[in-house]
């Protein structure tokens, strides 16, 4: 609300003699356009106005004065001067309730609930309300319940509560606004919530940022959210993101920046710097996504005694099959991956209970790799919502003995042989010119290990031991399956 000064006029909320003069420069502009509300204003105070393009700025500026009830322009300054020094030598003097964040930094310009359930942090939302302002900042580590004055950062946000809501739970859900970034100079503990002395930043919420360092941003965010393989519904935010602000605030919660990282962002006052910060510190993050080099994965991971995982690059993305599924792997930062699955069925499910439950795992497959001191690639986990696989190791060789991997001819016929299943029945594969056949059935090659017919609905997938060599195969043909071993 306005405050009232010594001399009876009325002052703005947030008094800036800045402000007062880019005011003064607008109406001046107005003026001399001749708009009709800028005249009213003008005749209002002057009973003679004469030309509009003879006006000078001191016009608009006692118009101003007059408008705020001082009798001249230094008149207005002189209140402000004063009624800022009142203002910081009271803010100064003042200890605001403080609630610590858990694993959160909010940024000036930023709107977002907190969820509020220690007894301190409530009893400080409850004192903010007169005036409905008080201070957050973020703890270094989450797991502290009492977080004493070395456990929380000294450079926080004032805000505003919009809404708040009581739950059930006995929690508050409360919406809020940061105002400024505030350094933190004093801390009490001593009574029913954190206390804090702060300086309060006068830069403004919204910063800033030129045109070009918005657009540079966006493009870097973008491309981002194309690595990462986020929801295309974050890139359209961030296009239509207007301030440095909301670019900031996307960048924090999206992409992985730690603790630390958002802490540093927070304590550059100014919105452009900030920004400047999240660019320079993500455009590490796409060179290290980008420097990925897929062919490092490539190969055959053993899964278990009878299959095994192939990972092949093809066309600058990574693929991994097993028996029963093709999935494409996309990266989530270093030697991470996330799966998405090609196929829509699972071969080897006996009932649809065991095909609905696999195919709701395969929604949240992730891969990690791991390497050894040399770099090189050496094994991966698989892991989805059932849990984590074993790690599987890496398939340095199969059948040759200087570890170089077979050719194409000794990779087909090892698969070569009479093969019997439990009630008797046999089947014979056999090669010839690189070509096997299943009872005198071409079979077409999919990979080492797969295989199907071109003149009939069948599927042949053959297992391999630890030491590569072929231990049985599994037929499916006209919906049915059969697991056959490999006579000796």
């Amino acid at each position: 609300m306005p405050h009232a000064s010594a001399e009876g006029g009325q002052l703005p909320a947030y008094p800036s003699i800045e402000n007062l003069k880019k005011q003064a420069k607008a109406l001046l502009r107005a003026i001399r356009a001749a708009e009709p509300d800028a005249l009213r204003r003008l005749r209002s105070v002057t009973a003679q106005p004469g030309n509009p393009d003879c006006i000078q700025l001191s016009n608009a500026q006692f118009v101003l004065a007059r408008e705020h009830g001082f009798a001249s322009w230094s008149r207005l300054k002189a209140a402000v001067a004063d009624q800022a020094g009142a203002s910081g030598a009271a803010m100064d003097d003042r200890m605001l309730p403080l609630v610590p964040l858990r694993d959160l930094v909010l940024y000036p310009g930023e709107t977002l609930p907190i969820f509020v359930g220690r007894k301190k942090s409530m009893n400080a939302i409850k004192a903010s309300l007169p005036d409905k302002s008080f201070l957050v900042c973020a703890q270094h580590d989450e797991g502290k319940d009492e977080p004493l004055d070395a456990d929380l950062y000294k450079v926080g946000t004032l805000v505003r509560p919009r809404e708040w809501v009581s739950l059930r739970d006995g929690t508050l859900r409360v919406m809020i606004e940061g105002k400024a970034t505030a350094e933190i100079s004093a801390l009490d503990f001593s009574g029913p919530y954190i206390a804090a002395r702060a300086e309060i930043s006068s830069a403004k919420p919204h910063g800033s940022a030129s045109t070009g360092q918005l657009e540079s941003a966006k493009a870097l965010f973008c491309r981002l959210v194309r690595l990462l393989d986020h929801p295309p519904a974050l890139a359209a935010a961030i296009r239509k993101a207007k301030s440095a602000d909301r670019l900031i605030a996307l960048a924090s919660r999206y992409f992985g920046l730690d603790l630390a990282q958002r802490q540093a962002m927070l304590e550059c006052v100014d919105p452009a710097e900030r920004l400047a910060f999240a660019v320079a510190r993500l455009e590490g993050l796409e060179s290290d996504l980008q420097a990925v080099r897929l062919g490092d994965y490539a190969g055959r991971y053993r899964l278990g005694p009878d299959f095994a995982l192939e990972v092949s690059a093809e066309e600058g993305e990574l693929l991994a099959a097993t028996p029963w599924d093709r999935l494409r792997l996309r990266p989530q930062g270093r030697d991470c991956f996330r799966a998405v699955s090609e196929t829509a069925t699972f071969p080897m499910a006996e009932d649809g209970g065991l095909e609905a439950a696999m195919a709701a795992a395969r929604a949240t497959i992730g891969f990690r790799f791991f390497r050894e001191a040399s770099g090189e690639v050496s094994r991966v986990v698989r892991r989805d919502t059932t849990g984590s696989w074993p790690p599987a190791s890496r398939i340095a060789s199969e059948g040759a003995a200087d570890g170089s991997r077979p050719s194409a001819t000794a990779a087909l016929r090892r698969h070569v042989g009479g093969y019997e299943r439990g009630d008797g029945h046999e089947r014979q594969v056999d090669e010839s010119a690189g070509t096997l056949s299943l009872d005198a059935a071409e079979l077409t090659q999919v990979d080492d290990l797969e295989f199907f017919a071109k003149n009939a609905v069948l599927r042949v997938l053959f297992k391999v031991n630890n030491d590569g060599h072929t231990v049985g195969m599994r037929v499916t043909s006209a919906g049915e399956t059969h697991h056959y071993y490999k006579m000796a």
